[in-house]
């Protein structure tokens, strides 16, 4: 009898550690609470960091960065950062996005991409950056499962000429893109997972210009 229930455990913990055959899962985090304390020791009034982790399946060949300009719910332009191929690092691809959003004089949203040991690139872009009255971000603070070319937002910053500011959680501009009309200016940063086979976005009107 004991030697069948300890049968029975083993095999439900192998089966629960091996997911039952389930593919693993592909997602997008944000950094570890460590980390978002170092990060805050980085940051002041001007310069934001923002760290970001992924992990990818094999179905997945290429991630494409880019950010969004929208005026009062309009969006105006649409600005490649970069387009990158995912390695390999083991049975999935994993590696991590660093973000810096320079907001001193013109502003400098920069992005690195490192997988494994090796950085992969690195981008800046100066935006033509407008915005008065009251400035309000937020950056995905939870895991996003990634899904074929599912535009996920990593970064938000808005403006509104109001007496308050509302900011919501990134994926709801994706999700409900009717909320970019309560804002006089909303910029948006995002990525997405895509095949091999896809083709690489082209900018609609790009504002700005990469280095």
């Amino acid at each position: 009898m004991k030697r069948t229930l300890c049968l029975a455990v083993a095999i439900a913990l192998a089966l629960s550690m091996g997911g039952c055959g389930r593919s693993p899962v592909s997602e997008v985090s944000p950094a570890t609470k460590n980390e978002q304390a170092v990060l805050s020791m980085l940051a002041n009034k001007s310069v934001e960091p923002l760290l970001f982790h992924f992990k990818a399946d094999k179905a997945f060949d290429r991630v494409d960065v880019w950010a969004e300009t929208y005026k009062t719910g309009t969006l105006t332009s649409t600005v490649p950062f970069d387009s990158f191929a995912l390695q390999p690092t083991g049975k999935r691809k994993e590696g991590s996005f660093a973000v810096t959003i320079d907001n001193t004089n013109d502003s400098i949203w920069g992005f690195s991409v490192v997988q494994g040991d090796v950085k992969l690139s690195k981008t800046s872009m100066r935006f033509l950056f407008y915005g008065s009255g009251l400035h309000a971000t937020s950056q995905l603070d939870e895991t996003t499962i990634v899904e074929d070319a599912k535009e996920i937002v990593l970064y938000v910053s808005a403006f509104a000429e109001a007496q308050e500011i509302e900011i919501y959680d990134p994926q709801r501009f994706v999700d409900e893109p009717e909320l970019a009309e309560r804002y006089n200016y909303l910029y948006l940063l995002k990525c997405r997972f895509v095949p091999e086979s896809s083709e690489e976005m082209e900018p609609e009107a790009p504002s700005g210009t990469a280095s």
